[in-house]
């Protein structure tokens, strides 16, 4: 049974350094989070060698966010780059990003990853779902979806953090306990989010600054939390295996700490592996 209080929840992640949870960098606002994605979209493109070449390929953005990476696809060599995304707010901003960025071949739109509304079949030679899969409400259909307007050849790129691993929650910003969402309700856990965003965000008196963050986009952050898909390794090949892709590679992750690595045992991979990436192919 989970333990409901806010105040346990509390006090254990006292016990916790914010040094042991993954870090944030320069991440509190707006045009930092996106820089922060611009600046890291090489190295996380990379990590799907050796599938990783963008270079005059039309290329679709799922679960865009602020831009960032789509703006670095878009200057790195892509043909073209479609970029969606359910928030209209962030979709607004994310092209103001790539503007200011003079990343001219791209286009943003707001669409549901599993009704890609006026894009049509056999469009796109690569679709990538950057930390977007664990996000989506609809998986099977978003990769039916994603399968249609790829042309034949073409290539989904996946990375995700499972759900049951030790930042599974997303909420490792403000909640440092390891494996958090196994242990303690929603609610406490998304009470403690918050005191440590106001406490991070406010001057001392309780007001919040204009530099960081604000409560709207700290709401939208916390309702996106609470729309996590839940998504195991487990379940996420099954998904693949009942899609019309095939699996051309998959990666699983684990902290150098971790020896020997869970190679077959499910349950330790389910807990121990920090991230998937995988490659599927039309």
């Amino acid at each position: 049974m989970k333990i409901k209080s806010t105040a346990i929840c509390r006090l254990v992640n006292r016990c916790f350094p914010r040094a042991g949870a993954p870090a944030l960098g320069k991440r509190r606002d707006h045009l930092a989070f996106a820089q922060w994605e611009y600046d890291n979209a090489g190295d996380s493109l990379r990590g799907f060698s050796p599938y990783h070449d963008i270079r005059l390929k039309r290329l679709l953005d799922v679960g865009c966010g602020l831009g960032g990476k789509s703006a670095w696809y878009a200057r790195n060599g892509a043909k073209e780059v479609v970029a969606v995304d359910l928030d209209p707010e962030r979709v607004e901003r994310a092209a103001g990003f790539a503007a200011s960025r003079n990343a001219r071949n791209t286009s943003f739109l707001v669409r549901d990853a599993g009704r890609l509304e006026g894009l049509e079949d056999n469009r796109f030679q690569v679709v990538l779902f950057n930390d977007a899969f664990e996000h989506l409400q609809r998986p099977a259909e978003a990769l039916l979806e994603c399968y249609r307007v790829l042309e034949p050849g073409g290539t989904a790129h996946i990375v995700f953090p499972p759900y049951g691993s030790p930042w599974g929650a997303h909420l490792f910003a403000y909640v440092r306990i390891p494996w958090a969402q196994l242990f303690f309700a929603n609610e406490p856990l998304l009470e403690v989010w918050k005191e440590g965003f106001r406490a991070d965000a406010g001057d001392g008196s309780g007001m919040i600054t204009p530099k960081k963050l604000n409560e709207v986009e700290a709401a939208r952050t916390v309702a996106q939390l609470r729309q996590l898909n839940r998504m195991t390794i487990r379940r996420f090949r099954a998904l693949v295996a009942a899609s019309p892709f095939t699996l051309t590679l998959v990666r699983e992750h684990v902290p150098r700490w971790v020896v020997p690595r869970p190679k077959r045992n499910l349950f330790l991979r389910e807990h121990l592996v920090t991230r998937v990436t995988a490659v599927l192919q039309k």
